[in-house]
């Protein structure tokens, strides 16, 4: 069963015992959902009443937009390889690096090889193959593929713009309802 120590009206210290070792130690029965820290009212554990400051909030909300932010990159660039009239829409990955792979590294480097390639006249070759999210291989000249990763980054740049705006914003709110309205907001905009 679970016992909790109590000194001063508080739950200071929480324990699985036996009803012998309780009653000689001076525990107290309690339900699984006492905590230490419960005070202790009228013969009733009581949760504590946990108060937010303004810093708390606010880094509460920094972390929560680092993640959103995060996330919206690793979900990847999405791209029409198609026309206005036949969309081809495929996501280039971006996942979390690992030591076997990165994708913003391997894409970067392939945007300086595609850019190479275009400066030394050879842009018109169809030298580029990149593979999508869905395993597609997508043929396409030198220039287009300069031109499709250069969007890409151009999109991970906003990505990054927007949340530094976001964050800024954070930073400069000075009560928890700005916060709460701009941690409400973390969606929108990107």
């Amino acid at each position: 069963m679970k016992f909790a120590k109590i000194e001063d009206d508080a739950v200071v210290n929480i324990v699985v015992a036996t009803n012998e070792f309780a009653q000689a130690n001076g525990l107290v029965s309690v339900n699984d959902d006492v905590a230490i820290g419960w005070a202790i009212e009228n013969g009733i554990p009581v949760a504590p009443v946990v108060v937010e400051t303004l810093e708390d909030m606010r880094t509460r909300a920094l972390l929560s937009l680092a993640d959103y932010g995060q996330s919206k990159r690793r979900q990847g660039y999405r791209h029409n390889f198609g026309t206005t009239e036949t969309p081809n829409w495929q996501v280039l990955q971006l996942r979390e690096p690992t030591p076997q792979n990165d994708d913003e590294k391997n894409w970067s480097a392939a945007l300086g090889a595609y850019t190479s390639a275009v400066v030394a006249g050879h842009g018109a070759v169809q030298g580029v193959t990149l593979r999508t999210e869905s395993n597609a291989a997508i043929v396409m000249s030198y220039a287009e593929g300069m031109g499709v990763l250069t969007s890409m980054f151009a999109w991970v740049a906003q990505v990054y713009n927007t949340t530094w705006g976001k964050k800024d914003a954070i930073i400069a709110a000075a009560t928890k309802a700005e916060i709460q309205s701009l941690i409400d907001d973390i969606p929108n905009g990107w």
